[in-house]
């Protein structure tokens, strides 16, 4: 049955040999794309009629007349027929044969769409069901991301502390002993023995000045970005010990700040870290490199099994598989995102100061495009294995590094020489990685320049894998 009409009745071993066909499926198939050409060949035929059908009227040479005469004494009207000679003149209205014709071409259409919208859930709850049995697979791909973004929100980007320092003080022979003699106290005027009032300002431990020496002489700087952390703490200090010496001389203590005033930012704050510069693009790097790859594994299993191809002989097309594959893999990416976004909320403080649902929408289109390129992927490899190593080549050598590095998640991009510059452009994470951070840490909206790019280019990237798919399923 098809659309609750009989299409064949039989037995099996005989509908086997009259479609000349190995499985009932292709029968099934060949019986169905029959019924499709008749339907259109009845729209065809329609349409025709549509075009040649006229109005007209119903003439008739009977006419009806009443004739009321009334009684003055009797008050009992009398209807009289007669013969009348002529055409009926009289309206009797055009015939709804054309209404009926569109009437039934829109319930054509309606049908079409509601069984497409049929066959997408079909196949998407096919797909619902495989993942909601693997428990274990779907409790790792929902939190890995929250546990991976969580352990590197709370290592990476914020300011090393209780970090040892070697002192060597010339002006004092024993500085640990003698700068906290009370005519070294902050508050005086006295200009000789400055160094032990600045080592007042910072925290510094009690290490032998054979440590210094050597600390001194080799130029231990080799931890680039705990030195720079250093050297901020290092000028602040002695901003704030020059500012206290100005005023324990009765002058002014601003003369002896820098001619720089730093003041509250448009976007963000001065208490920013590092971390709030990673984190989008390190979260876009795994979830795209994940879901990309769970898909391609997910195709693969289903191809094996038979799945796609009996939903292909049921009449399933590269866009209802395109569809279910989406809406399944699309709603546990957004899950995704919920459960990382949640967890940065609460726990890390990490909130969003921009538009919430465009910060879900670009997750969700890089999303879409992690399972786009994850379904080319899984078309390309032959079985699960062999996808697997391809996804872990590509994920190390161009969603890894390319994404650390040429994405800009770990360094601005501005940093990059011009054809480094070019190629990051090049990869899909890039610009959604700018958009987000300036949704995230700006809070700009869709129409600021530092935003729309992202979307554009991660939509143009999904038009592009979903264009070579649905060229490679049919095929």
């Amino acid at each position: 049955m098809r659309n609750g009409r009989m299409l064949a009745e039989d037995t099996p071993s005989n509908l086997l040999s009259t479609f000349n066909c190995t499985l009932l499926e292709d029968v099934t198939l060949k019986l169905c794309r029959a019924d499709e050409s008749s339907n259109k060949n009845v729209t065809d035929i329609i349409s025709a009629c549509n075009q040649k059908v006229k109005n007209f009227k119903f003439k008739s040479s009977w006419k009806e007349t009443i004739e009321s005469t009334v009684a003055k004494h009797q008050g009992i009207p009398v209807g009289l027929f007669k013969r009348s000679t002529e055409f009926d003149n009289t309206n009797t209205g055009d015939v709804e044969i054309t209404r009926k014709m569109s009437n039934i071409s829109k319930t054509s259409r309606l049908n079409d769409i509601y069984h497409n919208l049929r066959k997408v859930q079909g196949i998407t709850m096919v797909q619902a069901l495989n993942v909601l049995r693997q428990k274990i697979f779907l409790a790792f791909f929902l939190l890995l991301p929250t546990i991976q973004g969580s352990c590197m929100f709370n290592t990476m980007g914020w300011k090393p502390r209780e970090m040892n320092i070697g002192v060597v003080n010339e002006e004092v022979l024993n500085w640990t002993s003698l700068c906290s003699a009370e005519h070294f106290l902050k508050d005086s005027c006295d200009l000789t023995f400055l160094s032990c009032k600045y080592l007042q300002e910072i925290e510094i431990p009690m290490n032998s000045v054979k440590q210094a020496r050597i600390k001194v002489y080799d130029g231990d700087l080799k931890e680039y970005v705990a030195s720079l952390f250093m050297l901020q703490d290092f000028l602040e200090s002695y901003g704030a010990f020059l500012e206290r010496l100005a005023e324990s001389c009765q002058m002014n203590g601003i003369i002896a700040k820098i001619p720089i005033e730093f003041k509250t930012p448009v976007y963000g704050s001065l208490d920013d870290s590092y971390t709030e510069f990673m984190v989008p693009g390190i979260i876009f790097c795994f979830s795209f490199m994940l879901t990309s790859s769970i898909t391609a594994i997910l195709y693969i299993t289903d191809r094996e099994n038979g799945t796609l191809l009996r939903g292909q002989v049921a009449g399933l097309k590269t866009m209802h598989i395109l569809l279910g594959y989406i809406t399944t893999q699309g709603l546990l990416g957004i899950l995704q995102i919920v459960l990382w976004s949640m967890t940065c909320y609460i726990w890390l403080g990490y909130s969003v100061r921009g538009p919430i649902w465009l910060y879900f929408l670009i997750c969700l289109l890089v999303c879409i495009c992690a399972i786009a390129f994850g379904l080319l992927l899984g078309i390309v490899c032959s079985d699960s294995v062999q996808a697997m190593v391809i996804q872990i080549f590509l994920g190390l050598f161009i969603f890894l590094y390319g994404g650390f590095i040429f994405a800009g998640a770990t360094w601005p991009l501005e940093a990059f020489p011009t054809f480094a510059r070019y190629i990051g452009y090049f990869v899909p994470i890039t610009l959604p990685t700018l958009s987000i951070r300036s949704v995230v840490v700006r809070g700009l909206t869709l129409t600021h320049p530092l935003v729309w790019p992202g979307v554009v280019s991660i939509i143009t990237w999904i038009l592009v894998l979903v264009l070579c798919l649905t060229v490679i399923i049919p095929n």
